[in-house]
């Protein structure tokens, strides 16, 4: 099999993950099999019930027979029984949080709320259900944060680096907090934690990283512990999240979804009512981006031709054998149908000429071969990378000997005679074992080579991927992989505990079958790595520098100053900078508290852009409408700008017109390795409305 086929896999993976990175509905099928999975749940605690004293105690307090009853009606069962069935579970009595109580509790949540309209009274039931974080909790998370820092020290310990990394992410001074027990500050901890995600090369090493989430894991249940008035909030945040819920079952579109995601990630930081959470989230959270490559473009990054002479060396019914082969194939790709992961079947097919003298004794063989060979490699995609299977192989073997000797002068006729005789007589068991080598080298070279090329795909998808993204704390919180017969499809839901992915499905919209890739990006995997990397962030001209130089870039000529002055933004903690995606293009703004030029300092600002789309013979570009509007964030029509506001205006439009050009014209995806030879992409198609930016790429 071609090496050099194999490595352009990670090359097509990554760069598809790239371009979205910079640029339905709730599943029927899941909502009718929620029944028949809360039925599962049910007889699984029941089982598990019956092997406890406790257990028709417990069966008694959740009234399970009569939710058994209930489950059975489908449908048309009466939700105030399954209510207060969960009810109990959410009680909080010692027992009720294990394992098989949650998958009860989980399972109906997903049963009860299968549509928007049903959150509202979901969260109004639990706003009593307040559940006290034990001490317990506490020291578990004490527990955990004290092995990450204890493992992540003994990482340092002895490298260069160590020195650096212990004061740059303040080891010594979360220690302390950890000494402090329940007097820790858990704003303190925040403080830490966030350095963790800063963008700094390493912050990807699990060590450090798992540290990072740690911190957080303990803060959250401090701050709960610490607060004499959590339930309170909790009852105050239930509410809030009825209201909200309510709203958006009715207006959809028509309501910010950011206070709900963050009023649901505050419940999740609080430990409340998981389950209720996460049936929110499939309800308003689905996958942001979602892309299919077309096996047209995967088999140019994976098909090769096979022309290769090399030595061969065997042992066949005692006779050695030495010569060469001449292979000539070619490696093909077949996708197999598969929901769970991206499947890839690799098929190696050819012919195997080969030239051989046999040695047995004082005889000599002279051999021509033709070995047909065919192999299969099956490699597969999910979210942890790329993985295979053992190689499989068949091979079948015919020779024909084309003259036969001795290795000594002295009685070589009869030598000759008797060599050619046996051989004859021992052909087809020779051909059977030949084959049998002929498959075992096929195998063993794919496996090898395969092992190498994965190796090499999945250091160069966590490089060139993943690393960058946990650096920053934005690495998808989702990713699934599947494949039909025709295209490898993925989904990623991009958005932390704070955030929700799409509210709502793409738009139909067909995309021209000639496209070999499609890509369907909401505009909330942009803004929740926006939000994620720049809220609050002070932006500096020595900061931007510096990062571009550490990534072997130069600083581009629109953030040049004409008179070298320095200059700082100070970001906006909630909505930093974001995109919209509608009405055939998109919008663009960033939100300034504070800016700097030179020495003078700038009180907030806002910069915004709208562009239209346009589809070129070149590709697509983004056509500006009107002029780059720089106004405080709460102008009004009408209102006048002072001499301070209008000062910061002239420099903000001279700077962001080279920035937010008149015109921004994408050049297309510049494909690299055997995709190359394939051409570049550019978009083809594209519809941008309702939060989605949908595009179809071909050459």
């Amino acid at each position: 099999m071609s090496n050099r086929a194999s490595f352009s896999i990670p090359r097509l993976l990554v760069g598809l993950l790239a371009i979205v990175t910079l640029l339905g509905p709730l599943n029927s099928s899941a909502l009718a099999d929620s029944w028949s999975e809360a039925r599962s749940a049910l007889r699984s605690l029941e089982a598990y019930l019956q092997r406890h004293p406790t257990g028709p105690g417990w069966k008694s307090y959740l009234q399970l027979e009569a939710l058994d009853r209930e489950l059975d009606r489908g449908s048309q069962a009466d939700r105030a029984a399954i209510n207060s069935t969960l009810d109990q579970l959410n009680s909080g009595v010692p027992g009720s949080q294990l394992p098989k109580f949650a998958a009860l509790r989980k399972s109906l949540y997903q049963t009860l709320l299968s549509s928007r309209r049903d959150l509202p009274s979901a969260f109004t039931a639990n706003k009593n259900q307040f559940r006290n974080v034990t001490d317990a909790e506490v020291q578990s998370a004490r527990t955990t944060l004290q092995q990450k820092l204890s493992s992540l020290k003994s990482y340092l310990q002895g490298r260069a680096t160590g020195p650096g990394w212990t004061t740059y992410l303040r080891i010594d001074a979360t220690a302390k907090e950890l000494a402090a027990g329940d007097a820790a500050d858990p704003d303190a901890l925040y403080e830490y934690m966030a350095l963790y995600t800063n963008g700094h090369p390493g912050l990807e090493i699990p060590q450090i990283a798992t540290t990072g989430r740690a911190i957080r894991a303990y803060a959250d249940v401090l701050t709960v512990k610490k607060n004499p008035q959590a339930s309170i909030h909790h009852a105050q945040r239930m509410q809030q999240l009825a209201e909200l819920s309510g709203k958006l079952a009715s207006e959809p579109g028509n309501v910010d979804t950011g206070t709900f995601a963050f009023l649901l990630g505050e419940t999740t930081a609080g430990r409340q009512n998981p389950e209720l959470v996460t049936a929110a989230r499939r309800l308003y959270s689905q996958p942001n981006l979602i892309f299919l490559a077309k096996k047209k473009i995967l088999s140019a990054a994976m098909e090769s031709n096979i022309d290769e002479v090399a030595p061969i060396t065997d042992s066949i019914l005692g006779t050695a054998i030495r010569g060469t082969t001449h292979t000539q194939g070619r490696v093909t790709l077949d996708l197999r149908d598969n929901p769970n992961k991206a499947v890839f079947d690799l098929h190696l097919s050819g012919q195997v000429h080969s030239k051989t003298i046999g040695y047995n004794g004082p005889a000599v063989i002279y051999t021509k071969g033709e070995t047909a060979i065919d192999g299969h490699k099956i490699i597969w995609l999910d979210e942890q990378g790329l993985n295979a299977h053992d190689a499989t192989a068949t091979a079948k073997t015919r020779s024909t000997f084309t003259g036969f000797g001795a290795t000594s002068k002295h009685f070589q006729g009869l030598v000759a005679k008797v060599a050619s005789k046996r051989a004859y007589q021992n052909k087809s068991a020779a051909e059977f074992v030949a084959s049998n080598h002929a498959a075992t080298r096929v195998k063993n070279r794919v496996n090898e080579q395969a092992s190498v090329m994965l190796g090499n795909s999945n250091r160069e998808i966590r490089s060139r991927f993943r690393a960058p993204l946990e650096r920053w704390g934005i690495y998808p919180q989702e990713m699934h992989f599947s494949s039909t017969y025709q295209a490898l499809q993925g989904t990623i839901l991009a958005a932390d505990t704070y955030q929700l992915g799409a509210p709502y499905s793409h738009p139909k919209v067909e995309l021209p079958a000639t496209a070999d890739v499609e890509l369907r990006v909401h505009e909330s995997l942009i803004n929740n790595s926006a939000f994620t990397i720049f809220a609050g962030r002070t932006l500096t001209r020595d900061y931007v520098e510096k990062w571009l130089a550490r990534n072997n870039q130069q600083v581009p000529d629109e953030l040049q100053d004409e008179e070298q002055r320095d200059w700082a933004i100070t970001l906006d903690t909630e909505r930093p900078m974001f995109v919209s995606f509608g009405d055939g293009g998109f919008v663009f703004q960033m939100r300034g508290t504070e800016w700097k030029s030179g020495d003078s300092t700038y009180p907030a600002m806002n910069v915004t852009a709208k562009y239209k789309l346009v589809l070129t013979p070149g590709g697509i570009k983004a056509v500006r409408q009107g002029d780059v509007e720089i106004y405080p964030p709460d102008f009004q029509p009408g209102d006048t700008l002072n001499g301070q506001q209008t000062a910061l205006k002239r420099i903000l439009t001279r700077r962001f017109n080279k920035i937010l050009k008149q015109e921004l014209i994408g050049e297309g995806i510049q494909l690299k390795g055997r995709l190359a030879s394939y051409g570049n992409l550019f978009v083809r198609a594209f519809d941008s409305q309702d939060g989605w930016l949908q595009a179809g790429l071909g050459k």
